[in-house]
């Protein structure tokens, strides 16, 4: 799948933007434009994250998202 696609669903799966999104990813955040408009590839290890985030509970994603965003 396209990058750009891969970080949009990512981004709704998560219900945030992308400027919160690259937080939970752990990546910078101009790192994470250059991946999301496909003028830099997503790193495998990356591609992975995303997969596993993906695969946590409801319950796990709020608890990630809370202590990503909130500290």
């Amino acid at each position: 799948m396209e990058t750009s696609k891969v970080l949009i669903e990512f981004e709704a799966m998560l219900g945030l933007g992308s400027t919160f999104a690259c937080r939970i990813l752990g990546v910078s955040y101009p790192a994470y434009a250059k991946y999301r408009s496909g003028a830099r590839p997503l790193p495998k290890y990356h591609q992975n994250h995303v997969t596993d985030i993906g695969r946590l509970s409801r319950r796990a994603l709020t608890e990630l998202i809370d202590e990503r965003i909130n500290g």
